[in-house]
């Protein structure tokens, strides 16, 4: 604060106390008087009343209040709207699955089951047989490495009960499965790449 500002400040000060000792009887009979007089007439109100009275008004109220409450309550949980979870698709599902970071073998199988599908529908596309039944990757593999081949038979012509599960303090058994997924994943989309 300025020099200036603590003037105008200590004037103001002194005007207003001055104000406040001349103006005392006036505000005394238009503010205090009146509300003494309300607050008189509320405490005889108050105690002509018997406390019967009084408490049943107020549990009443009480109830009223829970009521409503709980009727609120239970009217917002009929009208409320169900969001929808969004359906995920198939890519999606696979794409979860990769992601999930999970080395079991039963994970490791449904990958490469879906891959296996996946591969099945383009090869079959691409061979003009859309809708055949046959799960084998005989049709149009002609190019397909060994092991992402057996990958992808293991995943369709296999469950994950076929492959021995790890045990305590033994190294990991070997499977199909234990190939690089991004090595599958890049064969087909080139087959994909070359459908096109």
């Amino acid at each position: 604060m300025n020099r200036s500002q603590k003037w105008i400040l200590g004037i103001t000060l002194l005007v207003s106390a001055a104000m406040a000792y001349f103006l005392q009887d006036i505000i005394l009979s238009l503010l205090f008087e009146p509300l003494s007089y309300v607050w008189y007439a509320l405490t005889l109100l108050y105690y002509s009343i018997a406390q019967v009275i009084v408490w049943f008004v107020l549990m009443v109220s009480v109830a009223l209040v829970a009521f409503g409450s709980l009727y609120g309550e239970f009217r917002l949980a009929g009208s409320m709207k169900v969001e929808s979870v969004p359906v995920s698709g198939p890519i999606e599902k696979l794409a979860g699955q990769i992601s999930s970071g999970d080395e079991g073998i039963y994970n490791k199988w449904l990958v490469a089951n879906r891959l296996g599908k996946l591969a099945q529908s383009i090869f079959q596309r691409r061979s003009g047989h859309e809708g055949s039944s046959n799960s084998t990757l005989d049709i149009g593999v002609p190019g397909a490495p060994a092991e992402v081949k057996s990958y992808l038979d293991a995943g369709l012509q296999s469950t994950f009960a076929d492959f021995p599960r790890r045990r305590w303090f033994s190294p990991r058994p070997q499977t199909p499965f234990d190939l690089d997924i991004e090595e599958v994943i890049a064969y087909l989309e080139s087959k994909m790449e070359e459908h096109q």
